[in-house]
């Protein structure tokens, strides 16, 4: 800690040792040769004196930089302060260029959040600029008395006091930037799909306890998309609401992403895994498939209810009875199946293998009661597909939840290899 503090403390001292050294020499090389008075009398203009700051700071890739600088110069007398005040704003403008470098090859996200810096710090710095020049001799006096003619100083606070003032305008212009960038800024397909990803970076390929952790929980965000998907494509075949049929794709095209992703980052991960690493890989492997299957089965109830729609087919109140009742058990599974994968813990697998037992006796009583309606004219024969249709989706759901959560036992969540 303490040779920490010492280089800190080092790195303060060489920073105003080399102000005061370029301060000395500016101050020399002027009163020998007058060149710095000469060149900024000859551009003594403010928005060229502003351009000049942004190209300088540009260069430098340091606001803090330009502004160390130009205090130096303005206490050697090489530029007056009214020029320096209007380098000092370009300074704040040229120093989005390391911003811009940072963002290039980045995904929309990124370009638009260095776009939307250099727009509201240019709309600030050109109010300013007006300011400036319609009133430039009291903003000048004014820094000048109320710091005792101390220029560098003037300087310095100048541009402390430039950033708190502009707030207000920030805070007004900052809603209506964010939009304008965000039109003019597409996102291309893939930045749309790595909106998806939230743990796993390929970063952390070389760190595999790390890498397998942020697996483990990029694969219960894609349980859960799941999940929610699935809810949302249940919630369609019972009321045939089209609000969310975009939502529904969107998602299902995430999950499909996630499956391709988390894939090939496994597989750049288990080259640098320890043996028990690789072997929560291999059961990783088989769970993301699981979950993928899923997201299929749930999309499997988003085109029957379209196709339901389409021959203007409803369901009976006592069919939906039933149905939800089936839906019911299989969110418990996804809860169990879920809990059971990120904790690892085996206490509730038994639980959740007898519900997936109940959703095989119920896959077989729903059929019954069904043909038991047709009979006694309840209901519609032709809803027979859909209905049976739907109640095996819901039983392979379960098969796939229960592989979920016996991968905690064996790589391949099959239950029945598990209990030999």
């Amino acid at each position: 800690t303490v040779k920490y503090l010492g280089e800190l403390l080092t790195g303060f001292g060489l920073l105003f040792f080399a102000l005061q050294t370029m301060s000395g020499q500016f101050q020399y090389i002027n009163t020998e040769t007058g060149c710095f008075t000469s060149m900024f009398s000859a551009i003594n203009f403010g928005p060229l004196l502003f351009l000049l700051g942004v190209f300088v700071t540009a260069l430098f890739q340091s606001s803090s930089a330009t502004t160390g600088v130009v205090i130096a110069m303005v206490n050697a007398g090489a530029i007056p302060f009214e020029g320096a005040l209007y380098v000092i704003i370009g300074a704040t403008i040229g120093t989005i260029a390391t911003t811009f470098l940072a963002s290039l090859g980045g995904n929309a996200d990124g370009k638009r959040a260095a776009w939307t810096c250099l727009l509201l710090r240019l709309i600030t710095a050109l109010v300013c600029i007006v300011v400036m020049m319609c009133a430039i001799d009291p903003i000048t006096s004014f820094f000048l008395n109320v710091f005792q003619n101390n220029y560098g100083l003037a300087s310095a606070m100048f541009l402390v006091f430039y950033n708190i003032i502009t707030v207000p305008v920030l805070i007004l212009v900052v809603k209506p930037s964010t939009k304008l960038v965000s039109h003019l800024v597409r996102d291309k397909e893939k930045d749309k799909m790595e909106k998806a990803i939230m743990y796993i970076d390929d970063k952390l390929i070389n760190t595999s306890s790390v890498a397998v952790l942020q697996a483990k929980k990029e694969i219960i965000h894609m349980l859960d998309l799941a999940k929610d998907n699935f809810e949302r494509c249940f919630d369609r075949v019972k009321n045939q609401n089209r609000e969310l049929d975009a939502f529904i794709e969107d998602t299902e095209s995430q999950i499909d992403y996630l499956n391709n992703r988390i894939t090939k980052f496994l597989i750049a991960i288990s080259p640098n895994a320890q043996r028990g690493e690789a072997k929560s890989i291999g059961a990783y492997f088989h769970v993301i498939n699981d979950i993928e299957r899923i997201g299929d089965h749930a999309y499997n109830f988003f085109d029957i209810s379209k196709r339901m729609e389409l021959d203007g087919l409803h369901f009976t109140d006592v069919a939906v009875a039933e149905l939800d009742q089936m839906n019911d058990v299989t969110l418990k599974m996804f809860e169990m199946a879920r809990a059971i994968f990120d904790s690892q813990v085996k206490d509730h697998l038994d639980e959740l293998h007898s519900l997936e037992e109940i959703t095989d006796r119920m896959k077989n009583d729903l059929y019954s009661n069904h043909y038991e309606r047709i009979t006694q004219n309840l209901c519609s024969e032709s809803l027979t597909p859909f209905f049976s249709d739907l109640i095996s989706e819901f039983e392979r759901v379960a098969d796939h939840l229960t592989n979920v959560g016996y991968s905690v036992l064996n790589p391949t969540g099959d239950d029945d290899f598990a209990e030999i």
